[in-house]
């Protein structure tokens, strides 16, 4: 399915999946359900679900600051991640402590996340 998105010919031109540029949106395909989709191809057992494929299209990153741009957002990246994790950890003890103090008191927990 995704092969369409870059062939350039007139079959692909009417394909009412494919969207053109516009808004600053780039050329993409969109499948609503993919199970119903004639062209897609399944390995094993469909699964339900939206299908998107974006092409993206840049001229180099062999330049040195295209890489150097990647390894700050990489460092970036990895810096949220570990903020994200010990935002987690916190949230947790602090369940913790409550479930812990509940089952004193002889009352029932709720964990907020099985709401």
């Amino acid at each position: 399915m995704t092969y369409k998105l870059f062939k350039d010919d007139e079959k692909s031109a009417t394909n009412p999946n494919i969207i053109d540029e516009k808004d600053g949106v780039p050329k993409h395909i969109f499948i609503k359900d993919c199970v119903r989709e004639k062209d897609m191809f399944y390995y094993k057992v469909p699964r339900l679900g939206s299908y998107m494929a974006i092409k993206l299209e840049y001229k180099s990153c062999l330049f040195e600051t295209a890489y150097d741009a990647a390894v700050d957002n990489y460092k970036e990246v990895d810096q949220l991640n570990k903020d994200q994790e010990d935002e987690r950890r916190a949230y947790e003890e602090e369940q913790a402590e409550i479930k812990k103090a509940k089952e004193d008191e002889d009352q029932e927990y709720v964990d907020p996340a099985e709401k």
